[in-house]
């Protein structure tokens, strides 16, 4: 399930900075019908009330630095694989 960049997504970060919300738009997380509907979105509309666009490399390496200067240490994949694999299985 996704939002379509021309309307609600467009739509809902007019919403958000009428209420005073600052909002990112990542830019390869969203899509629309046609090249032409994204481009007005994302050059064109979303500029007047997003606070930025920007692509998920950009979001992850904030939140990665972020977690660096307060000391949060990422789980390893390995890590989360074992805990999976000791789970019961999901009951019928």
């Amino acid at each position: 399930m996704g939002l379509i960049a021309h309307t609600r997504v467009e739509a809902t970060v007019r919403f958000a900075a009428e209420f005073g919300y600052d909002s990112i738009v990542v830019k390869d997380a969203t899509a629309d019908y046609s090249d032409t509907e994204m481009h007005a979105a994302l050059a064109v509309n979303l500029p007047s009330y997003a606070s930025a666009i920007v692509i998920a490399n950009e979001v992850v390496e904030a939140i990665s630095a972020l977690n660096s200067a307060v000391g949060i240490v990422p789980v390893s994949h390995v890590a989360w694989s074992h805990k999976l694999r000791s789970l019961p299985p999901p009951s019928a």
